[in-house]
């Protein structure tokens, strides 16, 4: 479901998201990606820390994964969040809610 890698050098965690991202899938990845957010915000406070999430291979995303986007833009702070990948549905989905651009969204 969600596979982690940190870049050390950008300061950058990456979170690469498989399959679909429906309620029942988030609730049981979205504590990971919160500890994981946490654990590295926490590392070093100096440094600008920024997250993106790679939905290459999403086909689906619920509103639960809208709210992990959401708290993770409130961590790492605005302008150091992105989701990349994103297929023109999915794309339209953000669009909608009205965060494309609040959340980069490409």
């Amino acid at each position: 479901m969600v596979n982690f890698n940190f870049d050390n050098i950008s300061n950058t965690l990456h979170c690469r998201f498989t399959g679909r991202l429906d309620t029942e899938n988030i609730l049981k990845i979205s504590e990971t990606v919160e500890e994981k957010l946490k654990g590295h915000s926490a590392n070093d406070q100096q440094k600008s820390f920024s997250v993106v999430f790679d939905i290459a291979q999403v086909d689906y995303i619920a509103s639960a994964f809208i709210r992990v986007c959401i708290k993770s833009v409130q961590q790492t702070g605005e302008g150091n969040f992105s989701v990349l990948n994103a297929s023109p549905l999915i794309k339209k989905t953000f669009k909608i809610a009205g965060l494309d651009k609040e959340l980069n969204v490409s």
